[in-house]
Formats: structure tokens, sequence, C-alpha cells
């Protein structure tokens, strides 16, 4: 008989009881607006950019992350050696749980929010600290720092947050950022959703050696496919974090496409970001004056919708996917009675409104 052994550390046995299931695509979508990504595609002017100028020998090379690296660092105005490339944002906040943290110590995120600071936490046996958010009340830093403790070793902030959009100016920001480092608090500012309006903690890292910012190339740049994002801190939080990088941090044609959406910020990406900013724009205002629900918009690409109560919720949401139309619903508690919609350009956001304010008729 073949002795049994433990293949994996103690610490890691509840793995075994975890099961993360992934993401089922409907076959009947005609509007993808529950992903949180760019809804329309981008035009064939871009992809040709992309796909035409892709150097046929880098196909089976390793990337030149030099090249990239230069690139991104003239772009975003930070040293080469204060970022690094990740893949997403995940990638940062699995290595930042695996770095910081033992189990039982004490992560704390605004919640609800992006699912795999829940999923991370539970891998590494990391008590999370939920902040919750609710749109009536915005939250002030005060109210933030309550939540934590001197056995806090994280806090991460999307900034704004979803699905409640929490917005932090730089004022407050930067007294979150002093407080974490009196209590010896890793600051980490997920920025996913930059671009569209939030103010940015980047320029507080040259004073805080203990912030971090996060940003993606899913959200603004309209590429949720290429899994590239960045971290960017000061070389003291950074070190450790391009230490553990992975051998490569990207793929080469992924590392390509951001390089062409960099090149092309100003004549194209700017663009899609003004014509998404002006769809949640009038969304927002159409729920509130037509359709007389409460509703918020102002720093992100989604428009967050109350209904009247989790029953109605889950009526819409099951009459809009019955139309092909997916919109993110189902929060728990106390946001089970509200929608999030992912918004596009003002055409595809008026077509929902119109299918919106129909099935809300029906109802």
């Amino acid at each position: 008989m073949t002795k049994t052994f433990e293949m994996y550390l103690d610490r890691y046995q509840h793995l075994y009881d975890l099961h993360r299931a992934r993401i089922k695509e409907p076959d009947n979508i005609v509007m993808r607006l529950h992903r949180l990504e760019k809804p329309e595609p981008w035009s064939g002017e871009v992809l040709d950019k992309i796909f035409k100028t892709f150097p046929e020998q880098k196909f089976q090379q390793y990337p030149n992350f030099d090249l990239y690296y230069s690139q991104l660092s003239q772009f975003i105005g930070v040293p080469e050696d204060r970022f690094v490339i990740t893949s997403g944002i995940d990638e940062t906040i699995k290595s930042l749980m695996t770095l910081c943290c033992e189990p039982g110590d004490k992560v704390a995120v605004t919640w609800p929010g992006y699912a795999m600071y829940e999923v991370y936490a539970k891998i590494f046996g990391v008590e999370l600290v939920r902040i919750i958010c609710e749109p009536e009340h915005f939250m002030l830093p005060d109210r933030l720092i309550e939540n934590l403790s001197t056995k806090t070793k994280v806090l991460f902030l999307p900034n704004p947050g979803q699905p409640v959009e929490n917005c932090f100016d730089i004022d407050q920001l930067r007294q979150i950022a002093e407080f974490c480092e009196k209590n010896g608090i890793l600051f980490v500012v997920d920025e996913a959703y930059y671009y569209f309006g939030s103010d940015t903690a980047l320029s507080l890292t040259n004073k805080y050696e203990n912030l971090l910012v996060l940003r993606t190339f899913s959200k603004a740049f309209g590429a949720a496919s290429l899994r590239v994002g960045y971290a960017s801190g000061s070389e003291r939080a950074i070190k450790p974090l391009m230490a553990f990088r992975m051998a490569g941090e990207a793929s080469t044609l992924a590392l390509h496409a951001m390089s062409i959406l960099i090149q092309n910020f100003d004549q194209i990406v700017i663009k899609s970001i003004s014509d998404i900013i002006d769809g949640r724009n009038y969304l927002r205002d159409f729920a509130i004056n037509e359709l007389n629900l409460p509703a918020w918009g102002n720093k992100a690409s989604y428009v967050l919708l109350g209904m009247e109560n989790n029953k109605h919720m889950a009526n819409v949401v099951t009459r809009l996917e019955r139309r092909g139309i997916y919109v993110k619903g189902h929060y728990p508690p106390p946001l089970d009675k509200y929608i999030l919609v992912t918004c596009g350009a003002r055409q595809l956001v008026k077509e929902f409104a119109q299918h919106f304010k129909d099935v809300l008729k029906d109802n």
C-alpha cells in the first residue's frame, strides 16, 4: 500500500475545499453590460494599428521588456525603478498578500467590490476586514480609518470603488496615507477606473514609502483581454515586487498592444473615454429625471441604479436577460436592491435606457 503524504503546506490544505467557478458566458448576449469592460469593440483602425504592426519575428521571441518599461515610464511620468508591470491588478493583490501577511493577519478593503480581494484572503488565511460602503452615505476618511487596527497589515482602497462609487480626493488620500504611515499599514490605492474623473494618488508615492498605486489597461484603455497592469510606488515598496515578479510580466503581443494604445492615447483612447463619460452621464440623468430612480455615476465607467427592493431588482435583471441584455445585480446586503450597468457611448446607452424603461413599465 502506497504511503500517503501531504503535497502542500498545512496552511494551504483548505484549498481542497475552495472551489472557484469560472464565469459562464451566456449565448444570447445583445448588450454585455455586466463585466465592467468596454462594451463596444474598438474600430478596425485601432485593431489594424495593433495587429498589422506586430513584427512577425517577435511572435516566437521573448519580450524586450526594456522597450516597454521605457515607454510606460515616459507615459506615466515615473522612473523605471519605481513601477513594475503586472498581470492586471490581480497579480499585485496576490503578491502583496504573500509578502505582507501571515495567516490570521488583517487586510482591509471597501466592500462589496472586486471579488479577488475576498478570494485571495481565503487562499492565504487572511482575515478580510470589510469596510461597507453604501451609496446613500459616501464615506469620509475618518470613517474609513475607524475600521483599521494595529493588526491591519494592508489597506486596499479601490478609488473610485465599485459598485459604490466612493471616491477620495487628493487631500483625503493624503490623510489616509498619513494615518497608515504612522500605524505601520501598507496603503494600496487601486486606481482601476482612473481617467474617468477621479484624483490619483501617484504623486503621493514620492512622500509616502508605504503607498502603492495599482492600475490596469482593462478599463479606460478598453483592453481587458490583455491582462496588463502595473504597480507604482517608492523604490522601497517596488523592489520586493520587482524581485517577486514572474520571469515574463506579460506576452509580447499584449505589451505591443499596450504600446500602441499608449502611442494613440491622445488621438484615440481619450475619445473613447470621453464617449463613455458622456454615456454614463446620460444614463445617470435619465434614471434620475425620467425614471425617478436613485442613480450614481460620476467618477468611473458605470452607473449604480436603485430598485424598490431585492425582489424588484431580481425581476428586472431577469427580464433584461430575456432580451439578451446583461447587467450586474444580486449583490449581498446592503446592496441587494441595486443594479450596476457598465456604460459605453451615448448611442448604446440610449438603447439600453429604452429597454430598461420598457422592462420597468412591464414590471
